[in-house]
């Protein structure tokens, strides 16, 4: 594949869900499993804050009336973790969460 290729792959976004049926696509399936098992590792957490992590980025990825309360777990689960494990869950975070989502939580 040339530069230009590549560059355009790049450029090209997929929808986290179905929009007929509002399924998560397996990419996003991967990208959950990948948060979650990231969560796990966090050492600065103890098990309550990991179980309530999980189930917040679950709701952001799926959205309802509870994301708010979801965001502001976030926001104050992110405050005691590192930077790096910060970093690598942000991302995902980002992949997942709608514009709406991200913009309330100051993600990119």
């Amino acid at each position: 594949m040339g530069p230009f290729i590549t560059r355009l792959a790049r450029l090209r976004t997929f929808p986290p869900y179905c929009p007929d049926c509002g399924n998560p696509f397996p990419w996003t399936e991967e990208r959950l499993k990948a948060a979650h098992d990231l969560i796990e590792e966090l050492d600065e957490l103890t098990g309550d804050e990991k179980t309530r992590l999980n189930e917040s980025i679950s709701e952001l990825a799926h959205g309802s009336a509870q994301t708010p309360v979801a965001i502001t777990r976030i926001k104050k689960i992110a405050l005691k973790i590192g930077k790096g494990s910060w970093t690598l869950l942000e991302k995902i975070i980002t992949d997942v969460a709608s514009d709406t989502v991200k913009k309330t939580i100051g993600l990119p």
